[in-house]
């Protein structure tokens, strides 16, 4: 007998392992999705309902081989039923699908550590697997997997299975060890462990944990390709307390369909347009840029991460004070000073401020001028706003031509998307400088009024243009600046270039309000690469780009029904109203009165995530904290006074409020 298992009895001389979600996993939710998959990636031999006609046949034959002794079928026998309903012989296409389950297998992490410490041990290993596969493809499998050339039983070719426990009597035989002797490791309860025990062979449940956010489907085998990738990632990917677990859940589940999604309809507008060259926009650009560089490695054409953010771009593009400039310039003034305001634009002159303020008709200390007169005062400061523009645009053209923006053809920038605000710009910024150029975006597309409003310009939301879902609205209006904090960059806010010796560099505005979010964009960033390369690894890429439906499906999924722990990790994090970082919110507002309504209206006003907000409170009053964050303090004040007249107890701090 060999050393100790760690953890494990000393007394083994056999020590057994399932094959399927033990040894291994598929990259696809549930077995019929590889028949799925097998009839995309071989029309020439497959229908498009395959799966269906796959399904059907393998319950006519077992149906069948009831009049057998056997207890399971061959695939030679499940491809019988389908005779002259495939376009391929049944050798070929029965060598597809063993092709298929190949591509598809990896190791489960987990249980390699277990099975290499049994090997290192010098305890004798078997596999067994109840499977209509013939044994030599699920030793390729296995081989594959870095288990090596390990004795297995398969019940299509013993007949038996371990469902009915007789193939532990037939391995008995067989191995001639005793079952007080033996330890089983599976992940089918039944199978694997009742099975098992009730001949006395001491089993571990091999359970597999998948799905912890809750808000896949069972159905949808592209939302089953993500699921099982978010268990391998899981698995794999190192982590360090909760939070890293959370946010690579958030990454795999809800950043990474969306990112992918996104990613192929990308490649589809710059092939169908001949970009020469695409440009990912900062901040938000650059998990997409990663993605986009695993995803499509034969795309030659130069990916460039362009420091060209809102207050980059759409500063230098101001050459008077018109209604695009107050628009911008005025953006998330609400906790700001005319000062601040022309702080955030490099513009530091308090005699000037003083003067603009008079023009404008308020006081100097005013936050939050009204439009009117801040548009007055504006005006006072449009030479000293134009000439720093100016003087930012002649360096922004410097950089665009570094990279190669100004070359003849199309010029696709890649950005999250709101207005089309930075493209306008850019395209102002090519045809002032008579550059050949022609400046097509590809967005995400949170608004679809954005799309509507440009329809004659070359500008496409993923989400609002061809197939693009009907309840992407309510999805993405439910809480906006959280799919923009799925785009989140680890670095610092871009408020400007700088040019040393031809080469150029960004000017950061370092925030300590950022700095959480930084951490989380790291996370995210890990989690989506790893999506992507797993996905390359097992040949998914296409499959998993028909992903619109079940990214809104999810993220609507997780923010109508908050978790408890989902808000305590979103609580702390901040976001940025306005370009230029000039004012921070909660994205869930903390340390709430709850006795006072009019203090729980200001919090809710303070939240980006409404649903999020309503969890923290405390259930005996959520209720009526949903309707006032719904309805405001009138149908809170309703609901306590009908309760009353229904002579309800009501929680005491809810008697305080009447």
């Amino acid at each position: 007998m060999g050393a100790p298992l760690m953890g494990f009895p000393t007394d083994l001389d056999l020590v057994s392992f399932d094959v399927f979600d033990t040894l291994v996993l598929r990259a696809v939710g549930r077995p019929v999705d590889v028949f799925e998959i097998m009839a995309r990636r071989r029309p020439d031999l497959f229908p498009s309902d395959f799966a269906k006609l796959r399904v059907a046949a393998e319950m006519n034959a077992r149906r069948h081989s009831g009049t057998s002794t056997a207890e399971d079928v061959t695939l030679a026998q499940i491809y019988a039923q389908m005779a002259g309903r495939l376009r391929g012989t049944p050798d070929a296409c029965m060598t597809a699908e063993i092709e298929t389950e190949i591509s598809l297998c990896r190791p489960r992490s987990d249980i390699k550590t277990i099975f290499d410490e049994a090997v290192a041990a010098g305890h004798r290993i078997i596999a067994i697997s109840d499977m209509y596969l013939p044994a030599d493809a699920v030793s390729a499998i296995l081989a594959k997997c870095g288990y090596g050339s390990i004795p297995l039983y398969v019940s299509s070719e013993l007949g038996f299975t371990k469902n009915s426990g007789r193939i532990f009597d037939e391995i008995e035989a067989l191995e001639g060890v005793p079952f007080r002797r033996w330890l089983h490791l599976g992940d089918n309860e039944r199978a694997d462990v009742m099975s098992a025990r009730s001949r006395g062979i001491r089993t571990i449940h091999t359970h597999l944990k998948e799905d912890p956010l809750g808000i896949s489907s069972d159905t949808d085998w592209v939302d089953g390709i993500y699921r099982r990738i978010g268990t391998i990632v899981a698995q794999s990917e190192p982590k360090v307390g909760d939070a890293d677990d959370f946010w690579q859940q958030i990454a795999v589940s809800i950043a990474a369909p969306m990112i992918v999604g996104l990613c192929a309809e990308i490649r589809r507008r710059a092939d169908r347009l001949g970009a020469h060259s695409i440009y990912f926009l900062a901040r938000d650009g650059l998990v997409i840029q990663k993605a986009y560089e695993v995803l499509y490695p034969d795309d030659q054409r130069p990916h460039v991460y362009l420091h060209a953010s809102r207050r980059v771009v759409n500063f230098t593009a101001i050459t008077r004070i018109d209604a695009t400039a107050l628009k911008f310039l005025s953006g998330g003034k609400d906790h700001m000073t005319l000062g601040d305001i022309l702080r955030r634009v490099g513009i530091v002159d308090p005699d000037l401020t003083m003067r603009a303020a008079a023009a404008g008709g308020f006081d100097i200390e005013t936050v939050n001028p009204r439009s009117d007169k801040l548009a007055k005062a504006l005006l006072v400061c449009e030479a000293a706003i134009v000439a720093r523009a100016s003087q930012e645009r002649a360096v922004f053209r410097r950089y665009l031509e570094s990279v190669g923006f100004d070359r003849s053809g199309t010029s696709l920038i890649v950005d999250v998307g709101w207005f089309c605000s930075i493209q306008h710009a850019l395209q102002k910024l090519v045809d002032e400088s008579n550059w050949a150029t022609t400046v097509a975006g590809v967005y995400l597309g949170t608004k679809p009024e954005a799309y509507a409003a440009n329809a004659s310009f070359p500008a496409w939301g993923w989400l609002y243009h061809g197939d693009g879902p009907a309840h992407a609205r309510k999805a993405l209006d439910r809480c906006t600046e959280f799919v923009e904090l799925l785009f989140a960059s680890p670095e610092h806010g871009i408020i400007g270039l700088e040019e040393r010796s031809g080469s150029f560099e960004p000017v950061r505005h370092v925030q300590a309000d950022e700095e959480t979010r930084i951490f989380v964009a790291e996370r995210l960033h890990q989690g989506v690469v790893a999506t992507c390369r797993l996905l390359v690894e097992h040949q998914l890429v296409d499959e998993a780009t028909n992903s619109a439906d079940l990214t809104l499906r999810r993220l609507d999924g997780f923010l109508l029904k908050p978790q408890a722990p989902w808000v305590a990790f979103l609580s702390p994090l901040r976001h940025s109203l306005g370009f230029g970082a000039s004012h921070y919110s909660s994205f869930v507002h903390q340390n709430t009165r709850w006795r006072s309504p009019k203090s729980i209206i200001n919090a809710m006003l303070t939240s980006f995530w409404r649903e999020g907000f309503v969890a923290t409170a405390p259930r005996q009053i959520r209720f009526p904290v949903y309707l006032a964050v719904s309805f405001g303090l009138p149908a809170w004040r309703l609901c306590c006074r009908i309760a009353k007249a229904l002579q309800r107890r009501l929680p005491r701090v809810e008697r305080e409020v009447l």
